[in-house]
């Protein structure tokens, strides 16, 4: 959240430098690109990405300003180096493949349960997505967990059928 907030204000501030007439097309900005190619799969590292220096008129609006936001994505497309990235171009990691067997948690209290379930769709962590339990048929929501573990029961109602 706080890389999401600190980007909007670098947006925000150059919008509205360029509005003000102060920053003109062929002003240079500090952008971060990377430095090799990235392609499906990979995940960036800083190690991939560097500063440089671009005429404004050359970034695209909604270009990553901050390199903090490309750190640990990965590409969804093959992204060539040194050009600006958008922020469509990245998205967190995928954790759990769609049709993957996974275990569901369900944890409240002193209560722990597990079960398989198979998940409906890709997930990165923190997503929410829908797994349909393997022995009872029911589809569920569950929040993606880092270790590819996916907890279930998080609010009301978790049943969709």
């Amino acid at each position: 959240m706080l890389r999401t907030l600190r980007r909007l204000v670098v947006v925000a501030a150059l919008t509205l430098l360029a509005q003000a007439g102060s920053l003109r097309a062929d002003t240079m900005v500090e952008v971060p690109v990377l430095n090799v190619a990235v392609g499906l799969g990979d995940v960036i590292d800083e190690a991939d990405i560097e500063i440089v220096e671009l005429p404004y008129g050359k970034i695209p609006r909604n270009a990553i300003t901050d390199p903090a936001g490309l750190i640990g994505m990965t590409p969804k497309r093959l992204l060539r180096p040194d050009t600006p990235l958008r922020e469509g171009d990245v998205a967190p990691p995928v954790v759990v493949k769609r049709n993957t067997v996974v275990v569901m948690v369900f944890e409240r209290g002193g209560l722990f349960l597990t079960a398989m379930g198979k998940a409906l769709q890709d997930g990165a962590a923190g997503e929410i997505i829908r797994i349909e339990n393997v022995q009872s048929g029911i589809v569920i929501q569950g929040v993606v967990q880092a270790d590819g573990h996916v907890e279930v029961g998080f609010g009301g109602s978790i049943a969709l059928n």
